[in-house]
């Protein structure tokens, strides 16, 4: 039975039938929006991540909390209900927290990027300028130095040994320019003198010029050889003229060798330098500057006595100065290691000793001046007596473990050691029957 028109009459103003209704209601009029929605359009089973469509706002309620009653039994108050957090809010929270350290990190990162990056431009440029204050000679230090370059070297020959010398300090450098300017093809082999202040066209210009023309000396210096025997050497074969050779020695600067930069301030001492000119085999221009030859050997003793022997000296409590001395005064009294050793170990020994505190030795007092003299004063001299070489060195900073206090020598290189005084009064007996020139420790008045 088909439903009569009257009997919609009582609906409400507004209100709509349903879309799938017949044709035959199609004279009602159906309003735009009657304010109801289906039940797809409320989203109450919509799935939206891990949370839910919150229809509380759609009714204009509070949506902090959702009342649940029990399912036991019916809730009657509050405190039958259990308090939820909206499960939207809690995912907001949870992604504004991911944002922010996501932001955070993506913070760090950039600023460790930035500092790297500034880190390594700083040191790129540290690096430039230590090479053109190279290539352009400035602060570097103002010390003449002697070159040999071989017959064909090749241009990473030429800067090691110019690195080695301390003409070059930044090799990495100094190949480049000679790579753009193809400079290892001009530079000759010979000995040369140069400058380490010099740029790097200076050095370069100093290499190409005739070293041959130059006439070289080879020249031997002993050990044991004082400075004034060395300047009669250097003067007889016209390398340098005594007078400009003493005053370098007493008057000029060499205080970029560490070693002669240690020296102690004494009125008492003869030579300023002696004991740092290091014998050996020198090769020397003839008309050669004085100050180039004293650096020349200057350097050498610089490399001889090398980082092991300086903490070798402040094991035994010694200064360097203080080393050279004993040594100076070992190398007068033997020409041999395996004594060296031994009279090293004698004077050790007198060093601590509070009943012997003097050395005593007869080699001092025939050097400079009574200040010297080791019979009259405690302890070491003001300075060397002699250039020791580098065995009288080595025995200086390593002597012998013994009880020793006196030894005595005879002409034939007998050595005759004690611990006590009525032991080394026998001994001198003993060598005065091979000769009646003796030498050693505590000797001198028993020759009177």
């Amino acid at each position: 039975m088909s439903p009569d028109q009257n009997d919609f009459k009582d609906f409400p103003d507004g209100h709509s039938t349903s879309p799938q209704q017949p044709d035959g209601f199609s004279d009602f009029p159906l309003p735009e929006d009657d304010g109801l929605k289906s039940i797809e359009d409320l989203n109450l089973f919509e799935d939206s991540g891990d949370d839910f469509t919150d229809l509380s706002e759609m009714a204009g309620e509070d949506p902090a909390v959702y009342r649940q009653s029990e399912p036991s039994k019916q809730s009657e108050s509050l405190d039958d209900t259990k308090i939820i957090t909206s499960p939207k809010e809690t995912s907001q929270k949870k992604k504004h927290r991911f944002l922010k350290d996501q932001n955070l990190n993506g913070c760090l990162k950039g600023l460790i990027y930035a500092v790297v990056i500034v880190g390594i431009s700083l040191l790129l440029s540290y690096f430039l300028i230590l090479g053109i204050n190279d290539m352009l000679g400035l602060v570097k230090t103002d010390k003449s130095v002697t070159v040999t370059i071989p017959e064909g070297a090749d241009a990473k020959e030429i800067t090691s040994i110019l690195k080695e010398s301390g003409a070059v300090q930044q090799p990495f450098f100094f190949n480049l320019y000679m790579s753009l300017t193809k400079s290892d093809e001009k530079i000759k082999s010979g000995q040369y003198e140069i400058n380490t202040n010099y740029d790097y066209m200076a050095i370069i210009n100093s290499l190409k010029g005739s070293s041959e023309e130059r006439k070289t000396v080879s020249l031997t210096f002993p050990e044991g050889w004082t400075i004034d025997q060395m300047v009669d050497l250097l003067v007889q074969n016209n390398i340098c003229d005594r007078e400009s050779l003493m005053n370098e020695l007493n008057e000029g600067d060499f205080s970029d060798y560490s070693l002669v930069a240690d020296i102690p301030e004494n009125p008492d001492r003869y030579r300023r330098l002696e004991g740092y000119l290091f014998p050996d085999t020198y090769d020397f221009y003839e008309g050669e500057s004085a100050e180039s030859v004293i650096k020349k050997m200057l350097y050498n003793t610089e490399k001889k006595f090398d980082a092991d022997m300086r903490a070798r000296a402040e094991e035994l409590d010694m200064t360097t100065d203080e080393v050279l001395t004993l040594a100076s005064i070992i190398q007068k009294e033997s020409g041999v290691y395996e004594q060296m050793t031994t009279i090293s170990s004698v004077f050790h020994n007198r060093l601590k000793s509070k009943e012997f505190p003097r050395l005593e030795s007869n080699t001092t007092d025939k050097y400079g001046t009574e200040a010297y003299d080791t019979y009259e004063i405690k302890g070491l001299p003001p300075g060397p007596i002699c250039n020791p070489g580098f065995e009288a060195i080595k025995a200086a900073l390593t002597p012998d473990t013994t009880d020793y206090l006196f030894f005595v020598t005879d002409n034939d290189g007998n050595y005759y050691y004690s611990k006590t005084y009525q032991q080394h009064l026998a001994n001198i007996q003993k060598a005065k029957e091979v000769n009646e020139q003796i030498g050693g420790t505590g000797t001198r008045e028993e020759e009177q």
